[in-house]
C-alpha cells in the first residue's frame, strides 16, 4: 500500500491510500479528487506551485491535459 498527500509549510493535504500499482489513471483520479481539496484544505488555492518529479505517469498525456 503506498500513500499519496500534498503538504505546505506546517500543513497537510489529503491522504490517499493506493492499494496496487498507481498508473497514470489512478493518479489522474487521485488529482482529480483531491488537489484543489488540498489546496483549499491548506489555505493555497490562490497562490501555490503544483510540483512532481518526471515519473511517467506524472507526464502521461492524459494528465497534462
Amino acid at each position: 500500500m503506498g500513500v499519496y498527500g500534498g503538504e505546505s509549510e506546517n500543513r497537510t493535504g489529503n491522504l490517499v491510500f493506493i492499494d496496487g500499482i498507481l498508473n497514470k489513471y489512478k493518479y489522474l483520479n487521485i488529482l482529480k479528487e483531491n488537489l484543489k481539496q488540498s489546496a483549499i484544505k491548506l489555505n493555497l488555492l490562490d497562490d501555490f506551485y503544483f510540483q512532481q518529479d518526471n515519473d511517467p505517469k506524472h507526464t502521461a498525456g492524459i494528465v497534462k491535459n
